[in-house]
């Protein structure tokens, strides 16, 4: 029967050079929907407590059934691994135009396994899988490889490769696509502890559809809601995701100099307007959207240098967290990260932690191979983001992360803003406390993407809600933005497309292009895939050693009280999130210790997988 998906995974061995493909149950679709869920699915099945570098680990690139086709946003990717940062279960997704790829190739998911010899490229254009040395392409960039791939290939070709942080195994590199990336968790480190440096991928088969007409007609529906907002319409296609800048700020959750504050006195130099005034020359899309958030930024210093961005995560990252408000710094900065293929998160957490260490006495600029720590210099940023890249000197420790940095400076724990090893993205969580909890039960560690709750508590999308509040309310609106994002990222649309059209619109797409869906069922349907694999990934953790302990934020959240803004004197005090997880717990069906119950798991039929 015709369907959107191909129910097909591709197994490349790097260790021997072989591959094969394999059918997928048929169910696992309805379960699960693809993405995320078939990506857990499929995780699940690798040897418990392996190293994230082992052999054992899969690199497992997925797609979602709506991938390729005309919904909106349909254009975007997913790598789950376990993460070297978090020793758990990793998901991370990249937009550009890789996905369809995939799909066209005649597969919802590829597989790496093994490890090759040496550098390898593995060339994949439908059934025919080619491995080729990968010396050349060493040491060079993710848009160096991208051109390399199209140069070799044809421009139709799509290129998912790492920089030179991924070829030395830092634990925060990224792989990149289109110059975007699947930047969370150090998806690129295990890509390169396999010796694999770039995939690249072409596909002619058609993506079918079980009933065109009617998807037509749902894909059109969707598009006139993402047209009909203002978000969608005017803010993101205008300022990009820098338009939460200025609203971050007066609503003090822009995280400052280390999370030591949530107000940046120079937020107005870095914002939305600012971006667009002064540096956005060009807005691009990825393939099927219709907003077009992305924009090109020119360095004004350095005008050779010319970046896809910078998002609101970034200027966060490289600009408040880091106390600088140069936005050419900020630009130079992100494109040092994109040559060097590391996470923009997690190297502004880094920065922002190494200043203030030296703020606080215990380090000093010869623990950094002598770059002169301080807040908002441009030369210290620049140099120890190098450092980092290239893991030369002090950069060997760096590119660890937060949570192994703080291990040789006692003391920092306290100010070490990580969760579970992954470092903390752009939203103060003393003054936003659903996503304090978000951050804190977290399947991937730090996330602002799998409960994007400050959308309601900030941004009083859907009516709002206080953003104080620990309640069982509050508790609520965690647990149904993260069905939402469960979902999103099983379908693997963007998040962006949500802000104009609903999960309804989403279910009818899934129901015309799958045919496994009646609209009657869709809120018990969507709520038992989203249930079904968050659960999964819980169990996949605590597997691998994960414990109620780790359900917690750094230390400053707990106890430090915000020292200004609209949220000063508020903590996130851990007897209110220690409430809070346990109100969720009841609501996910697992115990006190966040375990999943048995009757949890036969009612959601994870057993059968």
């Amino acid at each position: 029967m015709t369907r959107s998906y191909r129910s097909q995974v591709l197994y490349v061995n790097l260790s021997d050079e072989s591959s094969k493909v394999e059918s997928l149950p048929e169910d696992i679709f309805f379960y699960l929907l693809g993405g995320k869920g078939l990506g857990i699915y499929l995780l699940a099945h690798q040897p418990p407590k392996i190293d994230p570098f082992s052999r054992e680990n899969q690199l497992i690139f997925v797609t979602g059934p709506l991938t390729g086709t005309i919904a909106p946003t349909a254009g975007r990717f997913g790598v789950v691994t376990k993460s070297p940062a978090t020793n758990g279960f990793l998901d991370s997704y990249c937009g550009g135009f890789l996905g369809p790829e995939i799909k066209r190739a005649g597969y919802d998911a590829i597989i790496f396994q093994g490890k090759a010899e040496s550098p390898v490229v593995v060339n994949i254009n439908n059934d025919n899988i080619e491995f080729l040395k990968g010396d050349t392409w060493i040491s060079k960039s993710p848009a160096q490889c991208d051109k390399m791939g199209k140069e070799k290939f044809g421009p139709r070709a799509r290129v998912a490769s790492i920089g030179i942080a991924g070829e030395k195994l830092g634990n925060f590199a990224g792989i990149f696509s289109d110059q975007r990336c699947a930047g969370r968790g150090g998806a690129g480190a295990v890509m390169g502890s396999k010796n694999l440096k770039a995939m690249i991928i072409q596909g002619t088969l058609p993506v079918e559809i079980y009933n065109p007409e009617q998807f037509r007609k749902d894909a059109w529906i969707a598009r006139r809601y993402i047209r009909s907002s203002e978000l969608t319409v005017r803010a993101l296609p205008e300022e990009g995701t820098c338009n939460i800048v200025d609203i971050a700020n007066i609503s003090g959750i822009l995280p400052t100099r280390n999370f030591q504050t949530s107000v940046f006195n120079e937020a107005d130099k870095i914002n939305g307007s600012a971006w667009r005034t002064n540096y956005w020359k060009n807005q691009i899309a990825c393939f099927g959207c219709p907003i077009g958030c992305s924009k090109i930024s020119y360095s004004k210093r350095t005008p050779t240098i010319i970046i896809d961005g910078p998002d609101y995560e970034t200027v966060f990252a490289l600009g408040s967290n880091v106390g600088n408000a140069n936005q050419d710094i900020i630009i130079e900065a992100n494109a040092l990260c994109d040559e060097y293929g590391i996470d923009t998160i997690s190297t502004g957490n880094v920065i922002g932690f190494v200043m203030e260490l030296v703020q606080r006495g215990l380090a000093t600029s010869s623990d950094f191979d002598g770059i002169p720590i301080k807040w908002g210099e441009p030369n210290t940023i620049l140099e120890l983001i190098k450092k980092i890249g290239t893991q030369e000197g002090c950069g060997e420790l760096l590119a660890q992360g937060v949570a192994q940095i703080t291990k040789k400076f006692p003391r920092s724990e306290i100010f070490a803003m990580h969760v579970k090893g992954l470092e903390i993205p752009g939203y103060e969580p003393r003054a936003t406390k659903g996503m304090g909890l978000n951050y804190a039960i977290s399947d991937r560690g730090a996330c602002h993407l799998h409960s994007y709750c400050v959308s309601v508590e900030i941004f009083s999308n859907k009516g709002g809600m206080d953003p104080f509040l620990t309640d069982d309310r509050k508790v609520r609106l965690v647990y149904d933005c993260q069905a939402e994002s469960n979902l999103i990222d099983s379908m693997i649309l963007c998040m962006f497309a949500f802000f104009g059209m609903r999960m309804k619109e989403a279910f009818q797409m899934l129901s015309s292009a799958t045919g496994l869906f009646k609209d009657e069922d869709d809120e018990m349907v969507l709520q038992s895939i989203a249930d079904r694999i968050v659960t999964m990934t819980r169990l996949f953790n605590l597997r691998e050693g994960w414990t109620l302990e780790d359900d917690t934020l750094p230390p400053r959240f707990l106890n430090e009280p915000l020292p200004s803004g609209p949220a000063m004197g508020q903590t996130l005090g851990k007897a209110e999130l220690e409430s809070m997880k346990k109100e969720y717990f009841k609501l996910m069906g697992w115990d006190e210790k966040g375990a999943p119950l048995k009757k949890t798991i036969e009612k959601l039929k994870i057993n059968q997988f």
